[in-house]
């Protein structure tokens, strides 16, 4: 039997015996676990101190030689040296190991398989020649049918409708556009071509045909002084024509040829401005060239328009405007061009508010100098144009028909005067003599009497009568079929135009006497309303105006009737307008506000009433400003229109006829709530007779008298 004892890490022996049973013990404190058997246990009562190591067991015998092996032999990229194999996948094989890497050689093997996208391939096994390759995210690369690129061309293709499409995107936020590039890297020469753009399609027959092409050129290859030539073609009946060509020819000047051939048409839809300074329509063609000027607006006022401007910063008196000429050849044996006749226009007047202007025509006359025939003048009085016809004393103007000035006849085209109507006449000697300063009438059957009874002196006064003691009258003719219509005397106006000018004054005087004799009288009559009937009604005194006392002669007194029923008041004044109104003109001069209440100050001054002290006006003389300055007036007294920022308390309901409205204790302001307060004054300053808008028409009669209120 025997024993093999193996000590194993920690405090494990194992113990074989007999070869076939291994005991393992393990050391724990103060006994030993026996493992294999399961069922047997040593016991160890005290752990002694460890043995001494024994000495060496004796050599074992040799066991037997085995088989020999099979032999390895040597290839490509392995060598055997003695018992070491050793392998070069560099020298000769797809291996390649550098000294960071591992690539493949493809040269040198033969790669089965797809490589996937994922992996670095492309994930296809065959592609199409010159097809663009486009990659699809994952899956394999797919090669382009309808996108190709060989013998330097690029082409793209489809069957679908407004395809394909090349984009040019430029993402970039500045303000440079993305570029289409047509480049010629040659030395260049007049004349080359530098890109073209065709534009093919098939025509009905199925030919490939060229419809339309861009070409841009060099047209002058020097350097220094480079000009480019950009053309468009379109095809014309089967051939290919030039219709817009752009051409440098020197420095800032660009050459444009629109159209080809004499029958061309070239549109402008909106605005054609030219800035050149020599524009030519030329035809060989009987008739032509013909410039239209076509308004189609169906507007009857709307119409076409020749306009000449001159727009020079340095306008001046006698500035010419503009002009048309015409010109022709002469018989000369090297013929000479003449101008035959011209229309043109020069200023008179600049003056703003007063411009006038002048045109002439003009012909050649005799030896070919241009002459004035007409001129059209702009007077110095509005609505006036003066006319010069013809030159010369020996020239003949001619009237085919009837001569006409203003609406009337004055010369029949036999050359007869026209006499019912002769204005333009300032002598009639030897036709009709008159006495000096006396009017002429017509009795009318053409006779005429020089009137002694009715005078100018020519210059200021017009005389009616003689010195005989019979009533002189001035009337308007009685109407026939309808009422009397009105007579109106005037004062001189101003000059329309003219700034800041007065009107003249009408005066009414009644006649002068002599030492203690009364001057005359200014009556004013009306008719007497009678109850009906046709008869005309007798004339009877409503007043007289004599010795500075304006009085009613009927003794029904002065009557003043106001009417705001047939014109109400919102349609006949604005705010701070007044009628029926006493005006006052004193005190110092300032702009009183449109509808406020001011008082007289013991100083002078208009200033802003306020109910709450005598002080501020309760007790002092009123008025009511419109806007203006006090040299315009204060109304004392009327109707005046007051706006609602100027009136408090207006009731609600917009029913304010007839109440009271008295001094606000808010300065300046009408009130339709009497003061309250104690102290404070009410004072009755007017009536409410109607409100628009919350605006209210007020008779402004401010009571005489006032209550203080004292709690």
């Amino acid at each position: 039997m025997g024993i093999d004892v193996t000590t194993s890490s920690g405090n494990t022996i194992d113990v074989s015996v007999g070869g076939s049973n291994t005991v393992s013990l393990t050391q724990s404190s103060t006994s030993i676990s026996v493992s294999t058997p399961a069922t047997s246990t040593i016991t160890v009562t005290e752990k002694g101190p460890k043995g001494d190591t024994g000495a060496t067991g004796a050599t074992g015998a040799t066991g037997a030689t085995g088989a020999t092996g099979a032999t390895a032999t040597a290839g490509d990229g392995i060598d055997i040296a003695g018992g070491e194999v050793s392998t070069d996948l560099k020298s000769n094989g797809g291996l390649v190991i550098e000294s960071t890497e591992l690539a493949v050689d493809l040269a040198a093997s033969s790669i089965t398989g797809t490589l996937a996208v994922g992996d670095g391939g492309t994930g296809a096994t065959s592609l199409t020649d010159n097809a663009i390759l486009t990659g699809t995210g994952s899956s394999a690369i797919t090669a382009e049918a309808n996108a190709s690129y060989g013998n330097d061309s690029l082409q793209l293709s489809s069957s679908v409708s407004e395809k394909p499409t090349l984009e040019l995107i430029n993402s970039n936020t500045d303000a440079e556009p993305p570029e289409l590039t047509f480049q010629k890297t040659a030395n260049g020469a007049n004349n080359d071509g530098l890109g073209l753009i065709n534009f093919k399609g098939d025509d009905d027959g199925g030919n490939l045909t060229m419809f339309a092409q861009i070409e841009g050129k060099i047209e002058a290859a020097a350097d220094g002084s480079e000009e480019g030539e950009l053309n468009l073609t379109v095809n014309a009946h089967g051939n290919v024509r030039n219709g817009f060509r752009a051409q440098g020819n020197g420095t800032d000047i660009v050459d444009t040829d629109v159209g080809y051939g004499a029958a061309s048409i070239t549109t402008v839809a909106g605005n054609l401005k030219a800035s050149g300074e020599d524009h030519t329509f030329t035809s060989a063609t009987s008739g032509k060239p013909v410039l239209t000027l076509k308004n189609t607006n169906t507007s009857g006022g709307s119409q076409s328009q020749l306009k000449f401007l001159k727009d020079a910063a340095d306008v001046s008196v006698g500035e010419y405007l503009g002009s048309i000429g015409w010109y022709g050849d002469n018989n000369n044996a090297s013929p000479e061009t003449i101008q035959y006749a011209q229309m043109f226009s020069r200023t008179v007047s600049i003056t703003d508010g007063s411009e006038r202007g002048v045109l002439y025509l003009q012909v050649a006359e005799y030896d070919g100098t241009l002459t004035t025939g007409l001129t059209l003048e702009g007077a110095t009085t509005n609505g006036q144009i003066d006319v010069d016809i013809a030159s010369g004393a020996a020239s003949t103007t001619t009237i085919k028909g009837t001569l006409t000035m203003g609406s009337t006849a004055a010369m029949t085209n036999a050359g007869l005067l026209s006499v019912a109507a002769q204005p333009n006449i300032t002598t009639m000697t030897g036709v009709f003599t008159g006495s000096s300063n006396q009017l002429i009438t017509d009795d009318g059957d053409g006779t005429v009497t020089s009137e002694a009874k009715l005078t100018w002196d020519g210059s200021s006064t017009l005389t009616i009568g003689s010195n005989a003691t019979a009533i002189m009258n001035i009337k308007r003719h009685a109407m026939a079929t309808a009422s009397g219509s009105d007579l109106h005397l005037f004062g001189g106006n101003s000059t329309d135009g003219q700034t800041n000018k007065a009107g003249g004054n009408l005066s009414l005087q009644s006649g002068l006497g002599t030492g203690t004799g009364n001057r005359g009288k200014i009556n004013f009559l009306s008719g007497k309303t009678e109850s009906s009937g046709t008869d005309l009604q007798s004339a009877t005194f409503a007043a007289q105006f004599a010795d500075g006392v304006f009085e009613n002669t009927t003794g029904y007194g002065f009557r003043e009737k106001i009417n705001f029923v047939t014109d109400t008041f919102e349609d006949v004044l604005a705010d701070g307008d007044h009628t029926g109104s006493k005006v006052l003109v004193y005190g110092a001069d300032e702009t009183l506000a449109d509808g406020q209440i001011f008082f007289l100050h013991t100083d002078g001054t208009w200033d802003q009433a306020d109910a709450s002290a005598v002080a501020t006006g309760a007790s002092q003389l009123l008025g009511v400003g419109n806007g203006r300055t006090v040299s315009s007036g204060v109304i004392l007294e009327g109707f005046i229109r007051i706006p609602s920022t100027e009136i408090l308390n207006t009731p609600g309901s917009g029913a304010v006829d007839g109440l009271p409205v008295y001094i606000s204790t808010t300065a300046g302001h009408f009130d339709f709530t009497a003061p309250s307060g104690n102290n404070e004054f009410v004072r009755v300053v007017g009536y409410a007779i109607d409100d628009d808008s919350s605006d209210v028409l007020v008779y402004f009669n401010p009571d005489r008298t006032w209550v203080k209120i004292t709690a």
